[in-house]
């Protein structure tokens, strides 16, 4: 598993529509995506951070949970529409993985047990 990424994702260095990461994993962050659908995998690192991540908040008493992490070139295709809020096809780091969704809660949300 690679330590560093050095890989450019953006309008002018887009991934090819073929890219497909590696090593892509499921490690059973709590998802808002059922067991099984592919925006719960990550990049072998990114994952790992990720669930540093949340056990750090969980320690803290903030439950976070994922909406969406990897998606493939054909899925960022479908939702593309032309805003200026989500990436074409190709440019986002969602194709390489990297990339997670975490919504934001409101403050009366963010503690355990509320």
């Amino acid at each position: 598993h690679r330590e560093f990424y050095t890989r450019l994702i953006s309008r002018e260095h887009p991934l090819p529509e073929a890219f497909v990461p590696e090593h892509l994993i499921d490690i059973g962050l709590p998802f808002e995506a059922a067991p099984g659908d592919s925006k719960r995998l990550l990049e072998y690192q990114a994952a790992k951070a990720a669930s540093q991540l949340f056990h750090a908040c969980h320690r803290c008493g903030l439950n976070l949970w994922a909406v969406s992490g990897y998606r493939s070139y054909q899925r960022q295709k479908e939702l593309f529409t032309e805003s200026p809020f989500v990436a074409r096809p190709g440019t986002s780091e969602h194709q390489s993985g990297l990339a997670l969704d975490v919504p934001v809660l409101r403050s009366e949300e963010r503690r355990v047990g509320k």
